[in-house]
């Protein structure tokens, strides 16, 4: 404990005693001498940060890779530390929901139920706000590709070619007919992105497609030669 801690011990036990006595013509200044009893007194660390016992870390799964955390949220961006999940067999742990498939980088294995605006609770006053309600618990959406909104938004080649004419109108696309199956994944994962987080994202701002969305989507627009273009960057 440094001088500035004794000083204010100091002037605590000052106060205490001013309380204490009827002479009120008494008292101690800001550079009263501290005796040798205060600082026998004095507990060494007691003002120290104390760690926080309230859990202890938790020890992992033999069944889990080393680095294995499925419970946690996570959306693809820290690869150093979820490289576990490009393992053999790795996907029974980190999707939960049951309808994942097997993606080419760490960035892509991403389950519905790591996102929390998927697993945040639907708020029905306000269907602008909130989350998708996707989770294991009882009422929950065991996966979002079971969402009632889900094939019209996501799926319906309709759906799909009109978004796209409307990005033609903004300049934004030049759509030309027949639609491949690649321009129309294109539009289902754009679809998707908007209806999930409800908002714009702006310019360039990009977010993973969970597994399971994917490969929804890959089964209703597949690839002719089954090769696909995964997640990629505003800048890739």
């Amino acid at each position: 404990m440094g001088i500035r801690a004794i000083k204010t011990r100091s002037r605590r036990q000052s106060v205490m005693a001013d309380a204490d006595s009827s002479d009120s013509s008494g008292g101690h200044g800001a550079d009263d001498e501290v005796g040798p009893d205060d600082i026998m007194d004095i507990m060494p660390y007691a003002f120290e940060p104390q760690r926080d016992s309230g859990g202890s870390e938790s020890d992992d799964d033999d069944n889990q890779p080393a680095d294995a955390q499925a419970g946690a949220a996570w959306d693809g961006q820290d690869d150093e530390t979820e490289g576990w999940r490009l393992e053999p067999g790795a996907r029974e742990i980190w999707c939960r929901c049951g309808s994942c498939i097997d993606m080419t980088t760490v960035r892509e294995c991403v389950c519905c139920h790591d996102l929390p605006v998927l697993t945040d609770p639907v708020d029905h006053t306000n269907l602008d706000r909130g989350g998708m309600g996707v989770g294991s618990g009882r009422g929950e959406l065991r996966c979002i590709t079971q969402h009632e909104e889900f094939f019209p938004i996501c799926l319906m080649r309709s759906a799909l070619k009109t978004a796209l004419i409307q990005r033609q109108n903004l300049g934004l696309e030049d759509v030309s007919e027949p639609l491949s199956t690649r321009i129309l994944r294109l539009s289902a994962y754009r679809q998707f992105t908007c209806w999930v987080h409800k908002r714009r994202l702006g310019r360039s701002v990009r977010r993973v497609v969970p597994a399971c969305a994917v490969s929804k989507i890959r089964q209703a627009h597949p690839s002719p030669d089954g090769n696909y273009v995964g997640f990629l960057e505003a800048d890739e």
